[in-house]
């Protein structure tokens, strides 16, 4: 059983939250039978070599999501 959620700070944490929030529906969704999976990359990394379903940009951090 999962339960995921976000949980965020910072000036800009309502938006981080809200993309992390549609990415775990979208899981739960079309996905439910993998493991979902959220990695940071910090900045600078090559975004060519993050293999991911979504990706998000922050400001010091790449999030790669994944199931």
């Amino acid at each position: 059983m999962f339960e995921l959620g976000a949980r965020t700070h910072g000036p800009h944490g309502s938006d981080l939250a809200t993309s992390l929030i549609d990415q775990i529906h979208r899981w739960d969704k079309e996905h439910r039978d993998t493991a979902p999976r959220i990695d940071a990359h910090l900045k600078p990394c090559d975004k060519a070599r993050i293999a991911a379903m979504t990706v998000i940009e922050r400001v010091h951090t790449v999030l790669a999501v994944t199931w």
